[in-house]
This record gives structure tokens, C-alpha cells and sequence, in this order.
């Protein structure tokens, strides 16, 4: 599998959902009991959110909040940012990098039929991670000559 691959044919289609009122402890177990990074957030059969483990770490834990008796709909991301199956492997990629997410939903025709992964990109093109770095810190990693001349003691002033 390469570039041409598409989101539907590497998508896990086995969703794990939580409901906008379930407690943040035991959005917490079902995430650890599944295996899984992330939920979908439903509330009256409609997408409304998703939450991650690092939503946990970072929302919960370093604000705090009582996980036991708050609803995931406190801290989960409420706009959902999502791919269609058709698209291209490298198109998921580049809007994971660009949001800095690891957990893409993926919809068709306003229903969610499945997720991906950084992993899941990961695994079937190991080498993109690293040219989607490169793209998105390019200034970063080509300086001028004259900023390299400089950065290894080099001087025009002798």
C-alpha cells in the first residue's frame, strides 16, 4: 500500500462511543478497557464532540476538575474536524499535521463510519510522517548560507 491508498480502506470501522452526559472517570475506563486514544461523543444519535486521552491529561488532570462528576461534554472537542473515505491517505495526514491531532474521524454523508490514526497512517506509509515534518518546518531547517556561515564560526570579518 503507498500513497494512493485512501482513508476508507485503512479506517478502523469499530467505533467506541460515549454519551455527552457519561462522567470523565468512566470515559477514562472505556477508553483503557477498548484500547483506544480517543471517543466519539454522541448525544441523541448525533455527533457532537470527541474526546482524547490527551484531552484527559491536559483538560482534567492539570485543571483539576472532578473527572467523577463532570460530563465528557465539559472538556471534549466540540467542533469536529473530520475526512470523507474517499480521500487520499496523504490528504488525512496533512490535516492530522496541520491541527496537530492523532484521531480523525471519518464521516460520510453526516454519519461517522470509522477513525483513523496517526498510527494507522504510520503504519501503511512510515516515511510521510517525516516529509510532512520537513513541509511544515521548512524555514526552520533551510537557513541561508550566510546564517549557516555564521552558526559554524565562520565570519566575512577577518
Amino acid at each position: 500500500m503507498g500513497m494512493e491508498c485512501t482513508v476508507g480502506e485503512i479506517m478502523e470501522r469499530d467505533i467506541v462511543f460515549a454519551n455527552a452526559n457519561d462522567d470523565l472517570i468512566s470515559c477514562a475506563k472505556q477508553m483503557a478497557g477498548k484500547n483506544v486514544g480517543c471517543l466519539i461523543v454522541k448525544e441523541n444519535d448525533k455527533v457532537v464532540g470527541i474526546i482524547t486521552e490527551k484531552d484527559l491529561a491536559r483538560r482534567v488532570l492539570a485543571m483539576e476538575i472532578d473527572a467523577k462528576n463532570s460530563p465528557v461534554s465539559m472538556i471534549m472537542s466540540k467542533d469536529v474536524i473530520y475526512i470523507t473515505p474517499d480521500k487520499d491517505i496523504k490528504e488525512a495526514m496533512e490535516l492530522m499535521a496541520a491541527n496537530e491531532m492523532r484521531h480523525l474521524p471519518v464521516f460520510l454523508e453526516n454519519n461517522i463510519v470509522g477513525i483513523i490514526t496517526s498510527k494507522d497512517l504510520i503504519q501503511v506509509q512510515p516515511g510521510l510522517i517525516e516529509i510532512l515534518v520537513f513541509k511544515k518546518n521548512k524555514k526552520k531547517f533551510l537557513k541561508s548560507p550566510k546564517k549557516l556561515q555564521k552558526d559554524m564560526g565562520y565570519s566575512e570579518d577577518f
